[in-house]
């Protein structure tokens, strides 16, 4: 469904905009027929070298947000174009050769009407152009620290509300390394940063590829959430397969880590899915896009109760996942653990590599 509106909006916007670069075509070939200055004819031509480009894709972020200030600028670059034309029909006709004083007076009329017209278009498109400039910037300067730019982009082009506070069903994934307050305390500054920097740098990029939101970092603690800010159904499924790849990637970590002459740390992983409270959370003087709630505080505590190379998910996270993951965490390996905040104990299971299943 969504690649059919993308398409129709792509077909929707070379139908629009094809006629306005033919005109501006036609208005260039015009100018540069006419005895005016070599600096308005780079101006005509500018115009219509910016109303060229945009429809060009944008292909990250950045160029969304270039693409709406460059639609500004078309914008009323083409009404001062309109003007500047119907200025010089009305008062100059010389400068359009073979021109006659009747030529003129119609053609003057006809542009007077045309500026009209596009004008008034011009200032509702500008209108909705500067909402969605303002919308993007606000998104871009906000969820860039949490979320890939391919995820940024499908923000920008969705019309749901990402500033708002709710409560609804996601999945979080917390990530600890096992020993490291302990291994640190008898290293360098260097080192420990070393360390670190090391883990992030294969693990973040890791939950980006999978539509994690890395929520935050605290020391070697990664918390990853699933299923916002865009909404997707099967949040429980990519945090497990995202866990599976996490674990994977640790024996890259390791072998860096050795590398480098620093000590290998095992991990552990915990998953849990439950209703939670996601939204711009905060004071005035700092707002951080985050998750509350009891199912946050007990996928924390699951990930503390795993071992090193463990992951565990809750009974609940398993409930909600595909049948071929499901098979990953038999209900025969299950145990059970205390969770502040709930009554009855709660079940985790162990997950499985697929090729032990």
């Amino acid at each position: 469904m969504t690649s059919r509106k993308t398409g129709t909006t792509r077909v929707l916007t070379w139908l629009l905009t094809i006629p306005i670069l033919l005109l501006a075509a036609g208005l260039l070939v015009m100018v540069w027929a006419m005895d005016i200055s070599l600096l308005a004819k780079a101006g005509y031509t500018a115009g219509v070298v910016l109303a060229a480009y945009w429809l060009y894709t944008p292909k990250s972020p950045r160029q969304i947000i270039i693409k709406n200030i460059l639609s500004l600028i078309i914008l009323w670059g083409i009404v001062a174009s309109f003007v500047f034309t119907w200025a010089l029909i009305n008062f100059n006709p010389a400068v359009f050769q073979g021109m006659t004083k009747s030529e003129a007076a119609r053609g003057s009329w006809i542009m007077a009407v045309w500026t009209l017209v596009f004008t008034a278009a011009a200032v509702g498109a500008s209108w909705r152009i500067y909402r969605s400039l303002q919308k993007n910037l606000q998104i871009s300067a906000l969820f860039s620290r949490y979320v890939a730019p391919a995820v940024i982009m499908e923000m920008m082009k969705s019309r749901e509300n990402f500033f708002k506070t709710e409560k609804t069903e996601l999945t979080v994934l917390f990530v600890d390394l096992r020993g490291f307050t302990s291994t640190s305390s008898k290293l360098s500054a260097e080192q420990v940063k070393e360390l670190i920097n090391t883990f992030m740098g294969v693990m973040i990029p890791v939950a980006h590829q999978w539509r994690g939101t890395v929520d935050k970092t605290v020391g070697d603690e990664i918390m990853i959430l699933f299923g916002a800010p865009l909404r997707y159904d099967d949040h429980a499924d990519q945090a497990v397969k995202t866990a599976l790849e996490l674990k994977r990637r640790h024996q890259e970590v390791s072998t860096r880590w050795k590398s480098k002459g620093l000590p290998v740390l095992e991990m552990g992983m915990g998953i849990n899915t439950g209703e939670m409270v996601v939204g711009n959370i905060g004071c005035p003087e700092r707002v951080d896009y985050t998750v509350l709630g009891h199912h946050v505080n007990l996928a924390a505590r699951i990930c503390a109760q795993a071992r090193g190379s463990e992951i565990l998910l809750s009974e609940f996270t398993r409930g909600r996942l595909a049948d071929d993951l499901k098979r990953l965490a038999p209900e025969a390996d299950h145990r059970e653990i205390e969770a502040k905040g709930l009554i009855d104990r709660v079940k985790v299971y162990p997950l499985r590599e697929p090729s032990e299943s």
